[in-house]
């Protein structure tokens, strides 16, 4: 059946009635006739809005649930979620796939609007998580959900909302010394990719342009195949300022327990830009037994190590 034919049948179904009463012409919302398409309109529309009047507006025209219905599938929805994290005793959401290589990512959170209608500002912490799949990972999710009664007042684990203080530490530790490592021998198969694709670029230079692949990107010596969308998902917000060692340290033990609950031992790898990187090496290297160099791999994202690197041009020798 088309989508629009059933989108139809169920406003049908939704705006009928038995009679009218005082000659009322207004929609009545009947929530045992509510069907999957006004539900999913008035939550879209307030998952991008935030308007209530516009959802009142849809649900006087018959096309969405109202305002107050919204509301009360959001709480049942955040009771569901809870209850979940408070089962599992970690906050990770249910669209992250097990047994999937996931990377987390640190990084502050600054909202500060300028808009006369804004009625705050938030500075705080962000956690992301990210996964990438393959054609071989199985979307279907066996774990069956039933709505919770809502309960506005239904709080985060606390082993994830609350951030224990840090006390004090050593802003100068000791490091590895490095000195006696020597350098990895050349991999005569690395680059292989890039240097196909520099061949690729090197020939299509040399012809005219109407006979130019118009793929001149980074892959254009390659034939992509079709996978499936990578997954990203922000975990709920701390307040913490991101620059503190306590907010630090409860970040790397937040991405930690998530990897460890979907899989296994995989080591935690997280990203961070410059500054915040910097003190994760410092919690590293203040609390080796729990967050050393052989437990957590702490990079920074390719935005700053690109950064690092446009700054020693010029001191590289070349070794051919």
């Amino acid at each position: 059946m088309e989508q629009n034919v059933l989108t139809i049948a169920q406003l049908i179904i939704q705006n009928s009635i038995k009679r009218v009463r005082n000659n009322s012409t207004s929609c009545v919302f009947n929530k045992s006739r509510e069907p999957p398409i006004s539900t999913y309109l008035g939550l879209m529309v307030h998952a991008k809005t935030r308007k209530k009047g516009v959802i009142e507006e849809l649900n006087e025209l018959g096309l969405s649930i109202p305002y107050k219905r919204v509301l009360s599938i959001t709480d049942s929805l955040s009771a569901t979620i809870l209850k979940e994290y408070k089962e599992d005793k970690v906050v990770c959401p249910r669209v992250l796939k097990k047994d999937v290589f996931t990377a987390g990512a640190l990084d502050n959170l600054d909202i500060d609007p300028s808009s006369s209608t804004s009625k705050g500002s938030f500075h705080g912490t962000a956690i992301s998580l990210f996964q990438r799949k393959t054609s071989q990972h199985n979307d279907i999710n066996t774990r069956r959900t039933v709505l919770e009664k809502g309960d506005k007042l239904a709080e985060l684990p606390k082993s994830y909302s609350e951030v224990t203080p840090v006390s004090s530490f050593n802003k100068n530790p000791e490091t590895k010394d490095y000195s006696g490592v020597q350098d990895c021998p050349i991999d005569q198969k690395s680059g292989t990719q890039e240097k196909k694709w520099l061949n690729h670029v090197e020939e299509e230079i040399h012809i005219d342009e109407e006979t130019r692949s118009k793929n001149m990107s980074f892959n254009a010596a390659e034939q992509t195949e079709d996978r499936p969308t990578d997954i990203s998902v922000l975990l709920p917000l701390f307040p913490d300022d991101s620059k503190s060692i306590a907010m630090m340290k409860h970040g790397m033990d937040v991405i930690k327990q998530a990897v460890q609950h979907l899989n296994g031992d995989q080591s935690p790898v997280i990203a961070f830009d410059q500054p915040l990187f910097a003190n994760a090496k410092l919690v590293q290297w203040n609390w080796k037994e729990e967050y050393g160099e052989d437990k957590f791999v702490a990079m920074m994202g390719p935005l700053h190590i690109e950064m690092a690197f446009m700054k020693v041009i010029g001191n590289f020798r070349t070794v051919f």
